[in-house]
């Protein structure tokens, strides 16, 4: 109905909004991190309630270091894509926390100088997203 109150609630966030002459009301919400997958929006008003479905595109990071064999000790650089735009990044060495960088607008970071272990045969690294809780980790192994 024209005049009437309607609240919309999003993902725990709710906003007030009057429909307009056609009955109409809108409202702008941030978009939070989620996994991949289908939400829902709802409205309630006087005149009755409805719900709308929204889906939330994924983001699949990728880790590529600049070489997958290396001598123990030598430093390499690591290379994330896919992220989230502005997300920080940390880099993980053999599942522990080296630093963080954030992604650049694009989703994508480097992480130079790397230091391989000293000792193992082969080792993990990996890139760990904050925002999205997302991981990404390859093998590497370490020269004998």
């Amino acid at each position: 109905m024209p005049g009437e109150m309607v609240t919309m609630t999003f993902e725990g966030m709710s906003k007030m909004a009057t429909s307009n002459g056609s009955g109409m009301a809108s409202a702008q919400f941030m978009v939070p991190w989620r996994m991949a997958g289908s939400y829902q929006i709802q409205s309630m008003a006087s005149s009755g309630n409805s719900t709308a479905q929204y889906y939330v595109q994924g983001y699949y990071p990728q880790t590529e270091p600049s070489s997958y064999y290396v001598m123990k000790g030598q430093t390499m650089s690591v290379m994330g894509r896919n992220f989230a735009p502005n997300e920080p990044v940390h880099l993980m060495v053999n599942g522990i926390m080296m630093t963080e960088m954030m992604a650049d607008g694009g989703g994508n970071v480097t992480f130079g100088s790397v230091m391989a272990p000293m000792n193992g045969s082969t080792f993990m690294v990996g890139l760990h997203g904050m925002w999205t809780n997302m991981l990404s980790e390859r093998t590497v192994t370490l020269a004998q």
